[in-house]
């Protein structure tokens, strides 16, 4: 399956939602404004999200729910009203050279298991700039983190195991550049070689 090069604008739900028997679709090329549920979901395995813009989504302007999704080179401009612009839910999840500003509160969340998060450019998020909320064994890595004296954390780690945050280049957060919370000694958490 294919969706390319539409303009998609103010819809209820969300702009574009690949789901039920959509394996292998690749969305691209889209501009896609301004709806009400989210820019663009796919919770179906194997689904990609290449070259789209995104602005101004309610919710997520991507959110990728199912394993081994990716979403690369998009750019997703909350404008105050997308609460994060990205969201990886499914397991072996890949977030690649996305560029991410303005969310009203995470420029990219995750909450899966083995995802990986790399290359991003992430600038003036509300709350943070990438948020590992739960989830095991999960990679941050060649991320540029700017958050414009507007983002509280550059990375925040929140009952996570296993997480890797290594080689990002992190700078005006509010409050930390990096956040590690409700993590006991046995969880393997590793921050290395970053930029701070």
């Amino acid at each position: 399956n294919r969706v390319v090069s539409n303009y998609v604008e103010k819809n209820g739900s969300w702009g574009i939602d690949a789901s039920t028997e959509s394996a292998y679709t690749r969305i691209a090329g889209n501009i896609v404004i301004d709806n009400g549920s989210g820019g663009i979901q796919t919770s179906y395995p194997t689904n990609e999200v290449v070259g789209n813009m995104c602005r101004s989504n309610a919710n997520y302007g991507i959110s990728l729910l199912a394993t081994r999704s990716r979403a690369w080179s998009n750019v997703v401009e909350g404008r105050g009203r997308t609460w994060a612009g990205i969201y990886q839910s499914g397991t072996l999840t890949v977030v690649t050279n996305n560029t991410v500003r303005g969310c009203a509160n995470e420029g990219i969340y995750v909450n899966a298991n083995d995802a990986r998060t790399v290359g991003n450019t992430v600038e003036s998020n509300g709350a943070h700039g990438i948020h590992v909320y739960s989830g095991a064994r999960n990679r941050v890595v060649s991320n540029r983190i700017d958050g414009k004296g507007k983002q509280g954390n550059g990375v925040y780690i929140e009952y996570a195991a296993g997480t890797v945050v290594t080689n990002n280049q992190m700078y005006r957060s509010t409050n930390y550049g990096v956040k590690v919370y409700g993590a006991s000694g046995t969880t393997t958490n590793v921050v290395v070689n970053n930029r701070i």
